[in-house]
């Protein structure tokens, strides 16, 4: 299995938050985790990175352990996070943000391709990354996780606080990535209708728990989406 996660509990201080979760990810999948405000869905995302401790459970990529694995290391073996809130570096410019890339993975940094994807990087590269605006730093962002050819990127809520046309745009550069590169993703949200668009497979999220698993083929399921998600 490309991605597993068995078991897993973390949580902050005395309270868990993730409690028991298990999932895998097949290589060349788009995976989206669905859940309301508060169930767990970034603490498990910050679990599978690094930047919290797993009490719990095992994590594995590539048939490797990666519960006792620094960040960074992690970051070294082909993981790309874009976190909550996109983690720009405002005081960077654009081409300094960019470059923050390079630890993740190996190889060449495709810099054209990514220039294509999104043109106006290319012409804002001195700029402060702080002066963007939030759908343009989400761009850099989600630019700035494929500069280091990543097997995996992991995405937290991208679309929030974005206008609908990035929205949009970043949902087609995913789905063509993942079409023409096999990149593996997962990805939490809660825009239902752009996570939909775009998953080959969805879990939702409920209490810290993975409540429903749900293949391609069950994604119009809207009975099972309004149970856990109120929509």
């Amino acid at each position: 299995m490309f991605f597993q996660v068995r078991e897993l509990c973390s949580g902050y201080g005395a309270i868990r938050i993730v409690m028991d979760v298990s999932f895998s990810v097949n290589r060349g999948e788009i995976c989206v985790i669905l859940g309301r405000n508060g169930v767990g869905k970034t603490t498990l995302m910050k679990t599978m990175i690094g930047s919290l401790k797993t009490r719990s459970g095992e994590i594995s990529f590539d048939s490797r352990r990666l519960e006792r694995m620094p960040l960074h290391a992690r970051a070294r073996l082909g993981i790309a996070y874009v976190p909550q809130g996109r983690g720009v570096f405002p005081s960077l410019t654009v081409e300094e943000n960019l470059r923050m890339g390079e630890g993740i993975g190996s190889g060449k940094p495709p810099y054209d391709e990514i220039f294509a994807y999104f043109p106006w990087l290319r012409k804002r590269l001195r700029q402060k990354g702080g002066t963007l605006s939030g759908g343009e730093q989400s761009q850099l962002a989600l630019s700035r996780a494929l500069v280091g050819n990543p097997r995996l990127v992991l995405l937290d809520e991208p679309s929030e606080g974005v206008q609908p046309n990035i929205v949009d745009e970043m949902g087609n550069v995913l789905a063509r990535l993942n079409r023409e590169t096999g990149l593996t993703v997962i990805l939490v949200e809660q825009n239902i209708e752009y996570a939909l668009r775009i998953a080959t497979t969805c879990r939702i999220m409920a209490k810290g728990r993975l409540v429903e698993e749900m293949g391609k083929d069950e994604l119009s399921d809207m009975e099972t989406m309004r149970r856990y998600l109120a929509i």
